[in-house]
Parts: structure tokens; C-alpha cells; sequence
């Protein structure tokens, strides 16, 4: 019903949704990283552990597929923490140039809360981090039609809960996904 969509988008400009994503990315230490790269600080620890803020400032040249870390006043911020370690087998990492197969990079599963919703947040804030996702075409850098086709598992990012006061009715609502990321099922 077209009277009910204005209430809701209201709401998600307002910053009245509280959003929670997961991520398989390659394992950082986001406690060393705050303080020492900019826009990057420790956030008050809690019951969940120990989370960094990111404040940056996400841009988009014309023409191109994927935002940078620009100069300039942050509109984009992500609350992150490290929910564990995961354990890499050598079926998840793709193989070096001369076919040879690579070490796989410690990963690690990652809460992420985004505050503001820009364009490739998540990923552009994790990549800048160090941690790009597991089977991103974009970050780190874009890949061709080719090799994104012959990834063998999609991007390692997901939706996994929302929580808002529903702005018709006054209740509260929780939505969680039923959905797994595929790297923790292996």
C-alpha cells in the first residue's frame, strides 16, 4: 500500500532502523588498527566484545563501479566487531597466476553496524580496514565479467537482522534472516 511507504523510508532516513550485518573478511586486528588508521577508534566495549567505530568519507568517481576513501567530513559510519576466527581451507582461496595453489588468509567473521547507509559501505569500510570480504568482484579491486563468473561462492556479505519500532502500529519488530553465510557451513 503506496499511503504506508513514506512512514517507513522516514524512518530509514532517520536512523531510527537498527541494521546488523555479517561478513566473512580476512582476520584483522581492529583494536591495533584503532588509532593508528585514520578514521578508525575503539568504541565503548560492551557485552558483545570489543567494537571499532570507522568514520570515513565515501566517494564515487563518474563513470565508475566502485566508491574510494576520499579527503573530507566522514558520511559514513560503521560500528565493526570480530565475533571470531574462522579457519581457511585451500578450496575457498582461488589459485596464484601460474595455477599454483596460495595459502589461504586467516578469516574471521565480523558484526558490522552501519550507521549511515551509503553505497558499498560495508565492503569499501572493511576493504579499507584490510579485511576485504570473502568473494568480493569489487574490493579490492574490480574483476572481470570472466572471473567473477568463476568464483565458486558468492560475496561473503549478509543481511542478518533489523529491529525498528514500526512506525504504523508502535510495536516493536525484529526481523532475523534464516540465511547462513556459505563459509561457515563448510
Amino acid at each position: 500500500d503506496p499511503r504506508w511507504r513514506g512512514p517507513y523510508q522516514d524512518m530509514f532516513a532517520a536512523r531510527k532502523v537498527t541494521k546488523i550485518y555479517e561478513a566473512v573478511a580476512r582476520c584483522v586486528d581492529l583494536g591495533a588498527l584503532a588509532g593508528n588508521l585514520p578514521g578508525v577508534a575503539k568504541a565503548e566495549a560492551g557485552h558483545l566484545g570489543e567494537w571499532v567505530r570507522v568514520d570515513l568519507r565515501l566517494a564515487r568517481e563518474p563513470g565508475a563501479i566502485a566508491v574510494h576513501v576520499a579527503e573530507g567530513e566522514p558520511n559514513a559510519v560503521t560500528y565493526i566487531r570480530k565475533v571470531r576466527q574462522l579457519r581457511a581451507t585451500p578450496e575457498l582461496v582461488p589459485a596464484a597466476a601460474d595455477g599454483e595453489a596460495t595459502a589461504p588468509p586467516a578469516l574471521a567473521l565480523y558484526e558490522l553496524r552501519p550507521i549511515t547507509g551509503r553505497l558499498h559501505q560495508l565492503r569499501a569500510t572493511l576493504n579499507y580496514l584490510g579485511a576485504p570480504i570473502a568473494g568480493d568482484p569489487l574490493y579490492p579491486k574490480v574483476l572481470s565479467l570472466e572471473d567473477t563468473a568463476a568464483r565458486s561462492f558468492p560475496t561473503q556479505l549478509l543481511a542478518a537482522q533489523l529491529s525498528f519500532v514500526d512506525p504504523v502500529d508502535g510495536e516493536q519488530v525484529h526481523i532475523r534472516t534464516r540465511r547462513t553465510l556459505q563459509f561457515l557451513t563448510l
